[in-house]
This record gives structure tokens, sequence and C-alpha cells, in this order.
């Protein structure tokens, strides 16, 4: 079993941290169960504030987690939800978020952050020397941030969609992006139900409702 932990952030997107519960906790669980199988549930998904308070959304939504960030006492994979355009203020507000970041990837744990989110990344200092891209509204909104972060190459290319940075620690746009990409690097074989269960159009197939 794969332990994951989904990081709440206040005055971030929800979405962002739906998205990775909900993929993760579906893999080997629902195609079972539309083919009428056993379920066999690969990840352990625990949902982590910094407090273990419940977070309020940049829209107003209150989101419980199971736990604080301090109480989690193993997990392969952490996952970050996204912040607004005040990177400063999110960095101020979450810092003890900051030294558990770098803790559990100097123990080898895969790290990854959506949209803004990966500025937590930055500010620890888990993208230096790594390539990394996020959304480019925060080039105007966090430039003091973005001088600090002299260690991050920037990608040749424009394009700032999504990137993975590095192999242990990834910065995307969309934190669907980021449990299909964080899914597809691992070498598990059956994740690839996961992937099908989001993207595939089998489910209309009446010879095969099911991808290959």
């Amino acid at each position: 079993m794969i332990d994951v932990t989904v990081v709440l952030v206040n005055d971030g997107y929800a979405s962002t941290a739906i998205a990775p519960l909900e993929v993760f906790s579906s893999a080997g669980v629902l195609l079972n169960a539309f083919a009428g199988e056993a379920p066999e549930p690969r990840f352990r998904v625990q949902v982590a504030s910094v407090d273990g308070r419940p977070v309020q959304s940049a829209h107003q939504l209150a989101v419980s987690p199971q736990t604080s960030i301090a109480e989690i006492e193993k997990t392969d994979l952490i996952v970050v939800s996204a912040i607004g355009l005040d990177v400063e203020a999110a960095l101020a507000a979450h810092r003890p978020l900051l030294d558990w970041l770098r803790l559990w990837s100097d123990r080898g744990t895969g790290v990854a952050a959506a949209c803004a989110g990966v500025s937590f990344l930055a500010e620890a200092g888990l993208l230096d020397g790594r390539r990394a891209t996020t959304h480019w509204a925060l080039a105007r909104s966090s430039r003091g941030a973005i001088r600090r972060w002299t260690g991050i190459r920037r990608p040749s290319s424009r394009r700032t969609k999504a990137s993975i940075a590095g192999a242990g620690s990834m910065a995307s746009s969309t934190s669907a992006s980021i449990s299909w990409r964080s899914s597809a690097a691992m070498p598990w074989r059956w994740i690839a139900r996961a992937r099908c269960w989001w993207r595939c159009r089998a489910l209309t197939k009446q010879a095969s409702p099911f991808c290959p």
C-alpha cells in the first residue's frame, strides 16, 4: 500500500486537493467495482492541514482534514494544494509546512504541488537545480519571492502549463495532471486503471467496457 498525503492550505483552491484525493483513492477500487471484482486499493490517502484544523478556501468553502502534518508517521508521496496569488502571505501563514516538506524530502518521499502551491516547494529549496514552472500570473504578483528562488532552472520554452521538476519534486498547473503524471511515473502497471477511469471513452464501448 502506497501512502499519499494531500496537504490543505488556507485561502487556497479546494479542487486541487479534492482531485488527487479522489484519483488516488479510486485506483484499484472504482473500475474493479464496475467489473464486478473485489476492490484492491493501491493508495492509502490522508488529508492534512498544517495544524489539523479545517481550512477556508479562497471561495469560502470549509474543508476539514483528518490530521495535522506533524501527526503524519508515514507517507510515500505528498501533494500540496494550490494557493492564491498572494504568495508572500501564503508562505508566511504556512511557515511550518516548509520544514516539514524538507524533512520528508530528505527521507526520499516524493513531493508535488499544484499550480501556485509550487511556491512552497521553491521556498523550501526543493526545486534548486531543477526545472520548474508555475502559473504565469505569479510572475507579476510574487516578484520578490521569485527573485529569492535563484536556484531554479527556467524552461527554455514559454509553455507553463505543466512540467515535472525532477525525480522527487513535481509542479503542475492542475492537480488532476499531477495525479496522472505522478501515477505514470510510478512503476506499477495497475495504475493504468485509475488513468483509464478518468480519461478513457471505453465505458461507452459495448464489446469491451473497460480500457485495455
